[in-house]
This record gives structure tokens, C-alpha cells and sequence, in this order.
């Protein structure tokens, strides 16, 4: 499992690389659309693989894209807060108070 997560480490970087390419071209608002395609289709792998059952070739695949759709949206979300709003310092601020309050309340649920 440990040899998987090396295709996460590099669909984050790749997608990372390509959405800043993809927000360069044509802007953030429309880049939107490709993340919920980003989305979907990681989303649709993890389910098509918890189905499955087995450990095969696609757990690579599932992971490739989970970093893919990871860094699309860090790189998105960074390139909103830090150049649609007047300063830096409150956009990212609520991001960072925000993120760890939905990672809390999901632990304490899970838990």
C-alpha cells in the first residue's frame, strides 16, 4: 500500500502543474467547471474500486487521480483567495479557521 501512495505524491504535483497552467489560460471561474470534473471522476474511481474488492493496477489509478483532484483544488482555492480579494491576510485566515472546524467535526463524527 505504501508503493500506491507514490501515485498520490505525483497527482499532486501533475495536477498542481496542470491547473496552474489551466488557470493561467482561462481564469479561474471557468477552471471551476474542470474541477467538478476533476471531482467526479476521482470520486467515480474510489467508488468503481470499493466495489471491486481487490488489489490490482487501479488502486494506482485511484490514487493518481485522488492527488490529481487534491491539488486542483488547493492550486484553485489559493488562486481565488490570493488575487480576488484586497489583502491576503483575511481570505486565507477564514480558509485556514474553516478547514480545521470541518476536519473536527468530521473526526468527532467518525469517532
Amino acid at each position: 500500500s505504501m508503493l500506491v501512495m507514490i501515485s498520490l505524491g505525483f497527482g499532486e504535483v501533475v495536477g498542481g502543474l496542470a491547473m496552474g497552467g489551466v488557470i493561467d489560460k482561462i481564469g479561474t471561474k471557468r477552471s471551476c467547471f474542470i474541477n467538478t470534473i476533476n471531482i467526479s471522476m476521482a470520486c467515480g474511481m474510489v467508488i468503481y474500486y470499493i466495489v471491486l474488492d481487490t488489489y490490482s493496477w487501479k488502486a494506482y489509478v485511484m490514487t493518481f487521480l485522488w492527488g490529481w483532484q487534491d491539488s486542483c483544488i488547493s492550486i484553485h482555492l489559493d488562486a481565488i483567495l490570493g488575487f480576488e480579494f484586497d489583502t491576503n491576510k483575511e481570505p486565507f485566515s477564514v480558509e485556514a479557521l474553516t478547514e480545521s472546524l470541518t476536519s473536527f467535526t468530521f473526526l468527532m463524527v467518525e469517532s
